[in-house]
């Protein structure tokens, strides 16, 4: 368990470090020094011309994390309603996103989506059958994704076949994975630059660009099958810092 919360900090630390590459302070402020437009005129504004508010927005970071199959807040197994599932944690996100001002929010998903009654239930009636939950999440718009440990449980076809039925591979980064025939990455993007229009505290649109990477603990699953000789992974931090 310590090293999935290692691997959600580093995750973290590398998506603030992408973001806020001019400065962050404790107001999720970030500052933006090109790229700016009069939202009135929409021509660019020179940088010494724009007052602190044109330049400056709030940004918020929306963030799940083992989901573990729990679609629903009901529990299949125990028969019981439970206080959780990510239909109750996508009305929290929606609630969340709302509170931005027009759209100043990204969403991302930091993996383990399986491992769980209700995923080993399905994987084991049918293989060829959509997970549920990776249904589920190519319906919240994340910005990206990243696998953990327990998305390599049942074994390489099957996740590289989940996130491609999903349509959540074009959302995936995975940085410290590669092919151990050819060293390409194989699940989405070793790492991805994402650009956004965010607006600032007078109005004014800004250009955002943030760097992302994704990191998995380099152990992967031997739950149903090993990785030798298909898969290589990275130390976390060696990886980190190469990226």
């Amino acid at each position: 368990m310590w090293k999935k919360r290692i691997c959600i900090l580093l995750a973290i630390i590398m998506v603030m470090t992408g973001i806020f590459p001019t400065g962050f302070n404790n107001s999720s402020v970030v500052e933006v020094s090109a790229g700016e437009l009069d939202s009135n005129t929409g021509q660019a504004v020179s940088g010494p011309a724009l007052s602190e508010a044109a330049s400056q927005g709030n940004l918020r970071l929306i963030f799940t994390t083992d989901i573990h199959g729990q679609v629903t807040n009901y529990n299949y197994q125990t028969g019981k309603t439970l206080n959780r599932g990510l239909n109750k944690v996508y009305t929290m996100i929606q609630a969340a996103r709302n509170e931005t001002v027009n759209g100043n929010y990204f969403t991302f998903d930091l993996g383990d989506s399986v491992m769980d009654f209700n995923s080993d239930y399905i994987y084991s009636q049918d293989t060829e059958s959509l997970q549920p939950v990776y249904n589920a999440m190519s319906m919240i718009n994340y910005d990206a994704i990243t696998l953990g440990n327990h998305d390599f449980d049942f074994g390489y076809d099957y996740i590289v076949n989940q996130l491609e039925m999903s349509g959540l591979m074009n959302k995936c980064v995975l940085s410290n994975v590669y092919s151990s025939i050819n060293g390409d990455s194989i699940f989405g993007s070793e790492n991805k630059i994402i650009e956004k229009q965010v607006q600032s505290e007078a109005g004014t649109d800004l250009t955002v660009k943030i760097g992302i990477i994704g990191e998995v603990t380099p152990g992967l699953s031997t739950r149903t099958e090993g990785y030798k000789n298909k898969l290589v992974a990275e130390d976390i931090l060696e990886n980190a810092k190469r990226q």
